[in-house]
């Protein structure tokens, strides 16, 4: 295990060791809840994560740059991600109430209203569909993106950690002010939510607003469902995917295209309100800013430390020959 660690890069050390604070994190909130974790489940995601940063430090150690630079980013998202989701959940039940109605008041103020945008797809339900489609593959094209930019370090590097630092921020928000979207106010028409094929609807969005006020029961990746809704996350995963790919030709311009229409899908199929996508907008610039300040230091770190090691070697005597 130290040599694994010792093996990897700076960056991706402080990544490391990031989460595994939030893993002990998540054993403190653990001890004082009354669910019951499926551990066995969340074990073996962190397993897979941490061989899958094996297997990329390896292929690192062997020549293979490239594999050996995306790998262990993937890895490390995969552990983090069973740690973050832990530490929602556990959190619940949340201290305080949602805080839906002050959101709710706030989209009315500009001029948005969730029932009537999901309504006014009513008379174009494959369109609604296509949108389905979109709104889900917000997680692949994240890992795409990790692979994609695996000839340029530096890159990958920031779309690390602005993703980590964005969704630290965004769950941290919704712990302290949480919320369970408009589709726990709002009662659909009957059948529309089945005719649209939603993917966050009505009884979704009071299943999660149960699950905030009274806590979960059992907390498993198999069974539990998405619950933040200020800020939204999918706004901040659409832009990461955009920001990241520029300079990358058609593969940008496809990235924009499906980031595009990902905006009204995050709306629909999300269940969220129109300010719910303004704060993830700010949680992404807030976290791209920070995420260029964390690498720099790092990149700047890791630069004397290279110097003091030349220099030290350097000044070393040199054994006489026989």
């Amino acid at each position: 295990m130290t040599t694994a660690f010792a093996a990897l890069r700076a960056p991706e050390r402080a990544l490391a060791l990031f989460i595994a604070a939030l893993l002990a994190l998540d054993v403190a909130l653990g001890l004082r809840s009354a669910a019951r974790v499926d551990l066995p489940a969340y074990g073996g995601m962190i397993v897979a994560g941490c061989c899958v940063v094996a297997l990329g430090l390896v292929l690192r150690g062997r020549g293979w740059s490239r594999l050996g630079l995306s790998l262990p980013a993937f890895g490390l998202y995969v552990v983090y991600g069973a740690a973050i989701a832990l530490a929602c959940y556990l959190r619940l039940p949340a201290p305080g109430a949602p805080i839906d109605p002050l959101l709710a008041a706030f989209d009315a103020r500009i001029g948005f209203s969730w029932p009537r945008y999901v309504e006014s797809f009513a008379a174009w339900p494959q369109l609604a569909k296509a949108l389905g489609v979109v709104y889900a593959s917000s997680l692949v094209q994240l890992c795409g993106v990790m692979f994609l930019l695996n000839a340029d370090r530096a890159r990958l590097d920031r779309f690390m950690f602005t993703g980590l630092i964005s969704c630290t921020l965004t769950c941290a928000i919704w712990a302290a002010f949480p919320s369970a979207g408009p589709s726990s106010l709002h009662a659909l028409p009957a059948g529309l939510s089945d005719q649209l094929g939603l993917i966050v609807d009505d009884r979704y969005g009071a299943a999660a607003r149960e699950m905030i006020v009274n806590g979960p029961s059992v907390i498993s990746p198999w069974t539990d469902r998405g619950l933040v809704a200020f800020p939204s996350f999918h706004t901040v995963m659409a832009l990461l995917a955009v920001w990241f790919l520029r300079g990358k030709g058609w593969i940008f311009a496809a990235a924009l295209a499906l980031n595009a229409a990902m905006l009204p899908a995050i709306l629909l199929h999300g269940g969220h309100y129109l300010t719910d996508m303004i704060g993830g907008a700010a949680t992404f610039m807030v976290s791209l800013a920070l995420a260029e300040r964390t690498v720099s230091a790092l990149e700047r770190a890791s630069r004397s430390a290279g110097r003091s090691v030349g220099a030290a070697r350097r000044q070393e005597p040199e054994r006489p020959t026989r």
